[in-house]
């Protein structure tokens, strides 16, 4: 028996909520999504509904276009060395990072 808060399977229930259409979001506000409980996404989602009205775009040919971008390569927590983060201010590593490296390396 699987038991997942205390009930069986046949007890679990879950609501699905269908995404509504791009052209029912044209005149939603930010402030209509942050009482809906969006949050801090609400800023996001009004953004992308404005890029999505301005140019509608074919999903399957956009994800079919990420396929073919390179992966970026990021250097392992391992591979920075936090003297050379300090002296060469060319690379741009935010300052709490490299406190913490900093702070490692004292332990």
């Amino acid at each position: 028996e699987n038991i997942i808060d205390g009930k069986t399977d046949s007890q679990i229930v879950h609501h699905l909520y269908t995404f509504p259409h791009i052209t029912q979001l044209v005149d939603v506000t930010e402030n209509q999504l942050r009482e809906l409980g969006f949050g801090y996404r609400s800023k996001y989602i009004i953004s992308v509904i404005k890029i999505l009205t301005n140019k509608p775009v074919d999903i399957s040919t956009y994800f079919n276009n990420l396929r073919d971008q390179p992966i970026p390569i990021i250097p392992s927590i391992e591979s920075i060395d936090s003297n050379n983060l300090k002296s060469n201010k060319r690379k741009r590593v935010d300052s709490q990072v490299t406190s913490c490296l900093t702070v490692q390396d004292e332990l």
